[in-house]
Order: C-alpha cells, then sequence, then structure tokens
C-alpha cells in the first residue's frame, strides 16, 4: 500500500498548495462510476476525516447506455453505500437535449453535468463542486485547443480552482490513479463509449497521446507543465488587459461599446486584440464562438480610412470613427459613422439633417467671381487645409471662426443659438479638418479659409435641399 500512501499524500499536499479545500467545506462530488471519479471519491473520503468534509456525491444518468448506464448507477450506490454516504441520483435525456440545442453528444452532456452540479450545490449549501479531472485530461485539453486555434487562454486548460469547481486529481496521471486503485482492490466501471472514436477527445486520447509519449515519455507531464505556465501568463495579461480596457472603453448604452484608438495604437498589438476580445464578448454578452476571425478583423479597421466598417454575425457592426473605434449594435437611426475624405468628388447621407453632402475641388480660376453667401453652399480655401477633412459628429471644446479677425465661438454655442434641439446636437453632422471645424451645414461656415485673390484650389461643399440666405 506503500503507493497508495504516497498517492495520497500527493493529492492531499496539491489540494493545500492550491487552496482548493478548506476545513469544513462542504463538497459536492461527480461521481460516474469510472476509474477517476472513483478515485477521486475514495481519496476526498480519506480527507474528510482528516479535515472535517461533509461529503455529497451526485451521478447523472445521462440516458445513452442503456443497461450499462444502469449498470453504472447501482455500481455508484453500492460504493456510496459502503462508506456511509447517500448517492443523489439525477436522470437527464441527453440525447434529446442535444438535438434541441444543436450540440453534439458530448458538450449536451457536460452543459447538463454541470448545470445540475451548480443547482445541488445552491440546494445543499455546498462550498465545493470536486470533479474528477487529472494530468492525461490536462493534456489532452492543451492539445485540443492547440488542434481548434485556441490562444494562450485555450493553451491554460483547465485550472485547478475555477470559482466553486475543484480538481483535486490535475497533480497525478491517468497511471497513477489505476496503480493506487489496483492498490486498494477497488474495482470500477469502464465506459464504452471512451472506447470509440467517434468524438474527438477520444481520438486524442487513443491515437495523439500514445505517440506524443513514444516521442517523449513524460509528454503528458510537460503538457501540463505548459498549461499551467499559460495560466500564470494570462493571470498577468488579463490584469494588463483590464486596465488597458478602462482607460479606451466608454460605454454607449445598450448600443456598444467605443473604443479609444491611440492608446489601443501605441499599446502592444497583443493587448490591443485582448482589449478588443473583450469588448466583443461584452457587446455580445458571451465568450463562446467569438473568434480570433472577428478580432483581427476589427484590429486591423483601426488602421483604416475613418468611416469604414464591417459587419460581423448577429447583427453586430464595428466601424472606426475620427478617434474611436465603435463595436454594437441597435445604431440609433440620426447617428452616422466619421468619415476621412480622401479623394473628391465625395458625397455621402447625413441622416441627422436628412440631406446629402455633396464635396468637390475645383481651381479658382474655373469659378465665378460670386462667392456664394448661403447656408447650402460653402467655398473654401483648400491651400489653407493641412489636416485631413472629415465629417464627422461635434467633439468638446469644437470651435469656429465666426468672425473675420479670426475670433472663434464654441460650436455647442453656435448650435443654442441656430436652435438646433438639445439631443440633435451629438450627432449633428460638421466638416472639419482635424481639430478645426470648416463648416456646420445649414448654419455656419469657418472664416478662416474664406477665399482669397491668392486662392488656388477652392474646395466646394454643398448640401441638398434649399437655398436660403447665410448670415
Amino acid at each position: 500500500m506503500e503507493k497508495a500512501f504516497e498517492f495520497y499524500n500527493k493529492v492531499r499536499a496539491f489540494c493545500r498548495q492550491k487552496e482548493l479545500l478548506a476545513v469544513g467545506d462542504k463538497v459536492l462530488i461527480g461521481l460516474s462510476g469510472g476509474a477517476d471519479s472513483v478515485c477521486l471519491f475514495l481519496v476526498l473520503t480519506e480527507l474528510a476525516k482528516e479535515w472535517e468534509l461533509t461529503l455529497f456525491p451526485v451521478h447523472v444518468n445521462h440516458n445513452l447506455r442503456g443497461e450499462e448506464a444502469l449498470r453504472d448507477q447501482d455500481f455508484c450506490e453500492e460504493l456510496c453505500k459502503m462508506h456511509g454516504l447517500e448517492l443523489q441520483v439525477v436522470s437527464v435525456p441527453v440525447a434529446e437535449l442535444a438535438g434541441e440545442q444543436g450540440l453534439s453528444l458530448e458538450e449536451a452532456g457536460r452543459n447538463a453535468r454541470y448545470e445540475i452540479f451548480f443547482n445541488k450545490k445552491a440546494e445543499w449549501g455546498c462550498h465545493k463542486i470536486a470533479v474528477a479531472h487529472h494530468k492525461d485530461d490536462q493534456a489532452e485539453t492543451v492539445l485540443f485547443q492547440l488542434l481548434r486555434g485556441s490562444r494562450l487562454k485555450g493553451l491554460s486548460g483547465m485550472g485547478a480552482k475555477n470559482e466553486a469547481v475543484v480538481r483535486p486529481l490535475l497533480t497525478v496521471t491517468r497511471e497513477e490513479i489505476e496503480i493506487f486503485l489496483a492498490e486498494k482492490k477497488q474495482n470500477y466501471c469502464i465506459d464504452s463509449t471512451n472506447l470509440e472514436e467517434e468524438y474527438t477527445r477520444n481520438k486524442i486520447r487513443h491515437r495523439v497521446i500514445p505517440e506524443a509519449k513514444n516521442i517523449c515519455d513524460r509528454a503528458v507531464e510537460h503538457l501540463t507543465d505548459i498549461a499551467e505556465y499559460a495560466g500564470e501568463v494570462e493571470k498577468l495579461l488579463e490584469r494588463l488587459t483590464e486596465e488597458l480596457f478602462n482607460q479606451t472603453a466608454t460605454m454607449d448604452g445598450e448600443n456598444g461599446i467605443s473604443l479609444k484608438i491611440e492608446p489601443l495604437r501605441n499599446a502592444e498589438r497583443l493587448l490591443t486584440e485582448r482589449v478588443i476580445y473583450e469588448a466583443l464578448c461584452r457587446v455580445y454578452g458571451r465568450k463562446k464562438d467569438i473568434t480570433a476571425g472577428y478580432v483581427t478583423a476589427c484590429t486591423e479597421l483601426l488602421e483604416k480610412q475613418t468611416g469604414r466598417y464591417l459587419t460581423l454575425p448577429e447583427g453586430v457592426v464595428a466601424r472606426k470613427n475620427f478617434d474611436a473605434l465603435w463595436i454594437g449594435r441597435n445604431i440609433p437611426a440620426d447617428s452616422f459613422c466619421a468619415e476621412e475624405i480622401r479623394e473628391f468628388p465625395y458625397r455621402t447621407f447625413l441622416p441627422a439633417i436628412e440631406k446629402n453632402l455633396t464635396l468637390s475641388l475645383v481651381s479658382r480660376e474655373k469659378l465665378s467671381e460670386n462667392i456664394p453667401k448661403s447656408t447650402y453652399t460653402k467655398w473654401f480655401d483648400y491651400d489653407k487645409i493641412s489636416k485631413v477633412i472629415s465629417v464627422r459628429p461635434p467633439e468638446p471644446g469644437d470651435e469656429i471662426a465666426v468672425y473675420t479677425d479670426g475670433r472663434k465661438k464654441q460650436v455647442t454655442d453656435v448650435f443654442a443659438e441656430a436652435k438646433v434641439p438639445a439631443e440633435k446636437r451629438m450627432v449633428y453632422p460638421v466638416l472639419a479638418a482635424g481639430n478645426r471645424v470648416l463648416w456646420i451645414p445649414g448654419i455656419r461656415g469657418s472664416e478662416d479659409y474664406r477665399i482669397t485673390k491668392e486662392t488656388k484650389q477652392v474646395l466646394v461643399a454643398t448640401i441638398d435641399g434649399g437655398n436660403e440666405d447665410g448670415r
């Protein structure tokens, strides 16, 4: 029994090191009847004596294997009776659930198990849910995540403790478990579906892992070491990601999230991608199915022209505004994308004022001498414009030159004088060059860019729908 004693001490030391269990804990045990869960059950019954644990074994019958499933259930009931514990059995129609939810039997079964475990935990007031994953399971998980394209978080595998779920056997291999059970002369059940190669994990278990061990006999330990290291790196990156997200993100009510572009550009690409991933997860309300492709496409949008956007599944849109990347859905009807204008002629629709904007660039000599005095057509000295022109929503602190001597007014004050409704002022379009406003269409043009005799190129800006004289 020397090996069994060493095994028990190894698991106990791991539980102490990772703080998986505390004296007096109520612990729910997932008991399937297989070698792993039976081993976990025996170890915890021993630990219960030393740490005053109260154990609540639960067996989930998936109703997939007929008589074999009933055999496993009976075995678990007898095992619990031998140790003076009552087994709680829950029956679940996994095949039916898989069909309804469009999931594989494997995934539907896992979801059903954990839903039951958490429900029973709440019902009984348990502190922990103990499951029987071991090192070989961890190695399979790392390989599975690697093959399906997961990033660092996926490579960190299963944590020894994730919220209430604890994995005391994550420090031992399947071989060590079988040796322990043999020394204890303890029988266990064999699930015939674990021998089939229909499931991806079974292929990894029966084909890939044995070949990996042929290459290196410590392959499983090395893979679990990678998971441990990746988990520690992931914790550091989570903290840095949270800091950058808080620095850049502004919640746009229920519509979406706005991310400041400049801090994202200055950050390492890895952190930028993680912030964008976090924003996507919040907009979608989940982490599942948010792929690396979504993140890459949104990240590339940072370097594209203002106004560019992309559509993602389920009605989510990512668009580059003047200085922010907006990710969300339920776009307000009168909102619009900020757009940088690098080619002429240019034409776009302005929802807030329900008019089309047209911009063209012409030589001064081709225009008449009479400069139009209209709020619907403006001429600007293009030679004086040194920044990229954009159509965008107003920004805090925007000013416009309203006097020939260059004196300016706040754009917000111009809106108030023009009696623009307060709810429209944050979406009303302005024509700007960098942070200098050229024109508030239909209201006021800047005096800074007035046409002179020296003007060579003229920017002609027109909105359709009216001929009112300007001021």
